[in-house]
């Protein structure tokens, strides 16, 4: 009877790793969400100026993130961030950072409240990976302005 060989080539250990990692990823992006390292406690908007009140257990830590603001009763017009931008996110006392929110907002804030910031963030594990989504909805109170909502073309 003849015997066979029955250890692994290193094709086939290569196969495995990368299948192991896949799953190994895959278990990362559903068990860590991207809220266990950047905890939302307030976040605030006032004219262009946000409030962002937040907490980071573990320190440091780089995430995507992209925004829009939603007009309530403007026909469903938005404003958007665009593709997703890379920021640090960096212990500091207190916790609260305040930035300015950028000129692709410009439309919807000369627009006037009310409406909904909604700001995504993904945390990259390693500075790499990206986790699950982090989603956060601010509705901003206000009287808009009477008449029309004119929206010019957006500049170049």
């Amino acid at each position: 009877m003849k015997r066979h060989d029955m250890r692994w080539s290193v094709a086939d250990r290569m196969a495995a790793l990368a299948v192991g990692m896949g799953f190994l990823l895959s278990f990362l992006w559903v068990a860590v969400p991207s809220d266990l390292f950047i905890r939302t406690v307030a976040l605030t908007v006032e004219g262009d100026r946000v409030r962002f009140v937040r907490e980071l257990p573990f320190g440091q830590v780089d995430a995507q993130w992209r925004a829009e603001i939603t007009l309530i009763d403007g026909d469903g017009f938005e404003c958007n961030s665009g593709p997703w931008n890379v920021a640090t996110y960096q212990p500091i006392n207190g916790n609260t950072v305040t930035y300015q929110i950028g000129s692709w907002a410009r439309q919807c804030l000369e627009a006037g409240p009310p409406f909904y910031l909604t700001t995504t963030r993904r945390v990259l594990l390693f500075g790499a990976i990206p986790l699950r989504r982090q989603i956060d909805v601010t509705e901003v109170q206000g009287d808009r302005p009477p008449g029309p909502i004119v929206f010019l073309p957006a500049e170049g």
